[in-house]
């Protein structure tokens, strides 16, 4: 990842996961900022046309686990526990906007 004066590192970010509570560091690096502007033609209504704006930037966690994780947060009358998984990142970009129409 980038290094250099354009990083910037923000407030650590708080995240409960399993079983204990974990602070994380995370640098973000302003330079690596895109923005991406899709229209597409809503499924659910034909003639509605649809803008997605999307925001990119790279950026550093550190700490975060190597492999599957979950999360939990309390919710009213219980605990949401939520399991995530890492995926390969040109895979997930590669399946993106291929709906595009201008």
């Amino acid at each position: 990842m980038q290094q250099g004066p354009q990083a910037v590192t923000t407030c650590p970010l708080h995240w409960c996961l399993t079983p204990t509570l974990h602070c994380f560091q995370v640098t973000l690096f302003p330079s690596s900022y895109t923005r991406k502007v899709e229209l597409f033609v809503s499924n659910s209504y034909p003639a509605l046309r649809t803008q997605y704006t999307c925001h990119r930037v790279a950026g550093e966690v550190a700490g975060l686990p190597a492999g599957p994780f979950q999360t939990r947060e309390p919710r009213p009358g219980g605990e949401l526990v939520s399991s995530w998984v890492w995926e390969d990142r040109d895979a997930v970009l590669e399946g993106c906007g291929n709906k595009s129409i201008g």
